[in-house]
């Protein structure tokens, strides 16, 4: 009994952690601030995956999102001098049509939800998933694996060459 209502309790602040930091990311004018939020928010779903019993999840979450692109639009954000110091208007005016498109995505979601019949989860080991995951990448899907690194690798350059200035040029 004590166990679901500390599991409640970790949901509600896990998902109190995803709102807020998905909400400030949205709504702060300064671009640091903003992704530093975003950070919190994908640290939250992280959380969600390790509740939920997916331990792979929560390991790649953490290990692609949160250490890779939150740290590459950090660097970014830090790199362009110009969008650090700066506070920009991330709000408009069209609050109308961006509520009834969030209403038309939101109802039907809702209804689908409603009439879906969920079944309970069943726990795999943990080992054994990761094995098994471990296996397919270097076996059957290695090909697709390998470009994908030399993809982001050749992104990786690019970025670098695209940030780097010329000798003399000043901001």
């Amino acid at each position: 009994m004590w166990i679901n209502k500390l599991e409640t309790f970790f949901f509600i602040i896990l998902a109190s952690l995803c709102i807020i930091g998905s909400l400030g990311a949205v709504l702060f004018k300064n671009v640091m601030h903003c992704a530093l939020l975003l950070g919190c928010t994908l640290f939250g779903i992280a959380g969600m995956f390790l509740m939920l019993g997916g331990d792979f999840l929560f390991a790649v979450q953490v290990a692609v999102y949160v250490g890779g692109i939150l740290i590459l639009m950090l660097f970014v954000v830090m790199l362009t001098h110009r969008l650090y110091d700066r506070t920009l208007s991330q709000t408009n005016d069209r609050y109308g049509p961006a509520g009834i498109l969030a209403a038309l995505i939101f109802l039907p979601v809702c209804i689908a939800i409603s009439k879906a019949e969920l079944g309970g989860v069943e726990r795999v080991d943990a080992k054994e998933t990761i094995v098994n995951l471990g296996n397919l990448l270097l076996t059957t899907y290695v090909v697709p694996f390998e470009v994908a690194s030399l993809l982001l690798l050749g992104a990786m350059v690019g970025a670098i060459l695209f940030t780097k200035r010329d000798p003399g040029q000043e901001d």
